[in-house]
């Protein structure tokens, strides 16, 4: 993955007041990392009254990050006097004030919902990237250009940065636009080509970076990535060392991204037997009527260009224009595979989506013998199977070699969650991630 260019999205900045003799290293020391520092209007939110966060993105999220925010609003500041509306601005900023390599999140947030039960002292807020320019529309051409060109060129007009993992895609022609910008982006992705084999994915993520993505290419990438900095100290990593996650909890002087819960995810049958009913209730795989594997269908030339619904032929557009359709519907599928949601102890500070995570699972050792179907074994001869691994908490740990391996990150939440009363120390943030699992033989 490769950065083309940053956003140039405006920002408010958020002021934070202390009262004299209040805790300054405190706040220097943990705000953006232990908890978010967050603006609403011309108000910035006292960390004590965040009840909870969270900055959501990925490839399975939507276009556009989004965030969730429950705010104690006891004194009914925010239901009174600095009142919030729908489509008020909310500025985020998350990271380690201490590191000065990697640039934190800071982001102004359109608020689309408010709500408050009845009697309750909080109130809950959902937000979305602001992005102004998104939705304005326009009815133009974009001569002579591949899906590439056209998505970067809208993503520069509305301020997105972008990052990608793509150089060029076979899909030149005139592409016109006649809505917003927001849907010209989903109608260039519905009919790009890239090859039979893959498709192209696009996201915005926690740094307001549209991501272009040939999903093919990235299944068969496995970069190793670096960390170089201390993920809670901020300190310089010399020498910067390669960047896994483990729920081993057996201490190691090399740091690591620390899972702290795990849960397996295995509904992608469910899922494929969603995208194939999709492609065959929209007709996407029949030409002129006729059931057609998309594969054969893109044989001829005069295939590839008669519309699965009219069969008239255009020569203005691109060879695999209509069969780029099912084909994008078909492919989703290298998506639906074995998946493991995991928390992670802190920020991370080189965490992206669509980066290569190697991970380790541990597990306690269990007497899997112990529930043998052997009518012949006695309970003393499964009793006399001993466990193997190294001693350690009371038990046995060994390497669950099921859910471990080599993983691609394809969601990220950054959340906050206030302990029950003010009096206690609050908790950190953390990362919670989806990590797909990568088939052996796409290594």
């Amino acid at each position: 993955m490769q950065q083309q260019f940053e956003h140039n999205l405006p920002t408010q900045d958020i002021v934070v007041r202390q009262d004299d003799g209040s805790d300054d290293e405190f706040f220097q020391l943990n705000i953006g990392q232990w908890y978010p520092l967050i603006r609403i209007k011309e108000q910035t939110i006292e960390f004590p009254n965040i009840v909870s966060f969270s900055l959501k993105c990925g490839f399975n999220h939507g276009l556009l990050p989004t965030c969730q925010l429950t705010i104690d609003d006891t004194e009914m500041v925010f239901r009174e006097s600095n009142f919030i509306n729908k489509y008020d601005v909310m500025t985020i900023w998350l990271g380690n004030p201490n590191d000065e390599e990697h640039r934190p999140i800071k982001n102004d947030y359109y608020i689309v919902e408010t709500s408050s039960s009845p009697g309750s002292g909080f109130v809950s807020i959902t937000a979305i990237l602001y992005v102004p320019l998104l939705w304005q529309s326009h009815s133009r051409p974009f001569g002579n250009m591949t899906s590439l060109s056209v998505l970067t060129e809208l993503a520069r007009e509305v301020g997105l940065g972008v990052t990608t993992n793509i150089t060029e895609t076979s899909d030149q022609m005139t592409w016109l636009q006649s809505f917003n910008n927001l849907d010209m982006l989903h109608h260039v992705t519905k009919r790009s080509w890239i090859s039979e084999g893959t498709y192209l994915k696009i996201f915005v993520d926690q740094f307001a970076n549209l991501n272009i993505i040939d999903v093919g290419k990235l299944l068969n990438t496995n970069t190793e990535t670096l960390l170089t900095t201390m993920p809670i100290s901020g300190d310089p990593l010399l020498p910067p060392v390669p960047l896994y996650a483990t729920n081993d909890v057996r201490g190691t002087e090399a740091p690591k991204a620390q899972i702290v819960s795990w849960a397996p995810v295995t509904d992608y049958g469910v899922k494929s037997t969603m995208f194939v009913d999709l492609v065959t209730a929209k007709g996407l795989n029949t030409v002129n009527n006729q059931q057609t594997d998309t594969t054969s269908a893109g044989s001829t030339k005069q295939l590839r260009k008669t519309t699965t619904h009219t069969g008239f032929t255009n020569d203005w557009i691109h060879s695999n224009y209509h069969l780029g359709r099912a084909t994008c519907l078909n492919m989703q599928q290298l998506l639906q595979g074995r998946s493991i949601i995991a928390t992670i102890e802190y920020l991370i500070p080189v965490f992206y989506l669509g980066m290569a995570l190697p991970i380790e699972i541990f597990n306690l050792q269990k007497r899997e013998e112990r529930w043998s179907q052997d009518r012949t074994a006695t309970n003393q001869d499964l009793d006399d199977v001993q466990p193997t691994g190294e001693p350690d908490m009371g038990g046995t740990f060994h390497r669950n070699e099921e859910w471990s391996g080599q993983t691609m990150l394809v969601d990220l939440s950054i959340s906050y969650l206030r302990r029950s009363s003010k009096s206690t120390n609050t908790r950190h943030l953390q990362q919670t991630v989806t990590l797909f699992y990568k088939e052996t033989e796409q290594q």
